[in-house]
């Protein structure tokens, strides 16, 4: 029968050990949490070409809309109004493999993470407002993780404290073994 660590503390040292309390907020505040984190380095690293690329990934249908789309995400670093050709191309560079020469839809090595971290990053954003649209949370998590760890040290930071914001904002949201992946990279 096992025994819990409070009764333990208890038998060992009295009622006088106590462990500390924190809160969520408290455990998370040294990652510093922050929505825009990853838009900075979003717009020191893109190009037009890879905006181009990402809004032709459904064999270029409504390639001028999302790529408008897309420009304004780039800029303002917000999430453009739900739209299904948008979720479409975010989706197809969601599934992108950067290290495989030829993948396509998606650019190839680095060029091509920052691409799949884009469109996942969106696609995360999409997440607590459309969860009837939304499937794949975890998996989308995954590829943005990966991405983020290829492309360095800042960009795996920005990345989890992007990741830590999210999560305070809304607990019930998965995603907090790839924050603690991302501050450790």
């Amino acid at each position: 029968m096992s025994t819990s660590w409070k009764a333990r503390a208890s038998s060992v040292g009295g009622d006088s050990c106590s462990r500390p309390e924190f809160t969520t907020q408290q455990l998370l505040a040294p990652l510093h949490p922050n929505e825009s984190a990853l838009t900075p380095l979003f717009q020191a690293n893109f190009d037009e070409s890879m905006l181009r690329e990402i809004a032709a990934a459904d064999y270029g249908w409504m390639a001028a809309e999302c790529f408008e789309l897309l420009q304004s995400m780039l800029k303002s670093g917000s999430v453009a109004a739900d739209d299904f050709n948008l979720r479409e191309v975010l989706e197809l560079i969601r599934w992108s493999e950067p290290d495989a020469p030829g993948w396509r839809p998606g650019g190839d090595g680095p060029r091509g993470h920052w691409m799949r971290l884009f469109a996942c990053t969106a696609m995360v954003r999409f997440a607590p407002t459309r969860r009837d649209l939304f499937d794949g949370e975890c998996s989308t998590l995954a590829q943005l993780t990966s991405s983020a760890i290829e492309l360095g040290r800042p960009v795996a930071t920005a990345a989890a404290s992007r990741g830590v914001h999210r999560k305070l904002a809304r607990a019930d949201l998965p995603g907090s073994r790839f924050v603690v992946l991302l501050r450790f990279a």
